[in-house]
């Protein structure tokens, strides 16, 4: 993660904008690595552990992953929550 000052001072909200950016960078990109060497080591594609990863993310929140969104957000989920609506 990335260094935060230690001059005694709080540092400003740009400052702290750029910190939170950069951390959340590092976290995706050592993600990313731990998807991939674990679709490796279990002899899945990069998109299967993808999809993978959805349908666990969208158990885990109570939600349904459908094929054309994820976590329940998509046409389908919609459909069902409202079965009169003007979606065709």
């Amino acid at each position: 993660m990335t260094k935060r000052g230690t001059n005694g001072s709080p540092p400003g909200r740009p400052e702290l904008e750029q910190l939170m950016s950069a951390d959340m960078r590092a976290v995706t990109a050592q993600s990313d690595r731990i998807g991939r060497h674990f679709a490796r080591q279990n002899d899945v594609s990069g998109n299967d552990f993808h999809a993978l990863l959805h349908v666990m993310v969208a158990e885990t929140a109570g939600t349904t992953a459908d094929h054309g969104f994820s976590y329940g957000s998509g046409w389908t989920s919609r459909r069902r929550r409202s079965p009169t609506s003007s979606i065709a």
